[in-house]
């Protein structure tokens, strides 16, 4: 709680059955990710600022991840989740992704993607990858925009893919979608990160 891991290779990485609370951080400009979980661990991640990382959150091998209340900006990709059990996506803002600003693929469990303001990518907003990925039910969550074809055509799934693919994509679900940017989004207050 409550620190600045800045410029490093990678900021904070769990593995193997630990399950740390993540709270109040600022993870700015690490090469690599700003959040890494791998091969059973279950951190929860909330009211953090990421900022100019690789990937800021990356759960993978296993792992499970609660990520809630954060600000990610300014990155290539903000969360990424490959082949991970469970993830919970809830009231962050993640803007300024230049890949992804989500990323899932290989048999990813997303169980509650809402309530997050995603706005201002040059990439994909959601981006399915990999093999095989079930559908996600991304409701509830405001795009920067309410043009559906607009959504649409920042989210890459199955609807994408060639009938004769090997890729079996499941579809985003993304509406109903909010009409405006979700309030509760973003830093709780009082946050360790909006004091620094």
């Amino acid at each position: 709680e409550r620190c600045l891991i800045a410029c490093c290779g990678s900021g904070v990485t769990m593995e193997t059955n630990s399950a740390p609370i993540i709270f109040g951080n600022l993870l700015l400009n690490n090469e690599e990710t700003g959040i890494a979980a791998k091969l059973s661990s279950s951190p929860q991640i909330l009211n953090n600022w990421i900022a100019g990382n690789s990937t800021a959150v990356d759960i993978s091998y296993g792992a499970s991840a609660l990520i809630e209340h954060n600000v990610i900006k300014n990155g290539k990709q903000g969360v990424k989740a490959n082949q991970a059990k469970e993830i919970e996506i809830e009231h962050n803002i993640v803007e300024a992704q230049s890949s992804a600003a989500f990323y899932f693929a290989t048999s990813t469990t997303v169980t509650n993607f809402t309530g997050n303001n995603v706005v201002g990518s040059l990439g994909w907003y959601v981006y399915l990858g990999g093999g095989y990925m079930p559908d996600v039910v991304a409701t509830g969550n405001w795009w920067g925009t309410i043009d559906r074809a607009a959504i649409a055509a920042k989210i890459r799934d199955g609807n994408d893919i060639p009938p004769n693919s090997r890729q079996n994509l499941g579809r985003v679900v993304f509406e109903p979608f909010e009409s405006a940017p979700v309030q509760e989004a973003g830093l709780l207050l009082p946050s360790a990160a909006n004091n620094w």
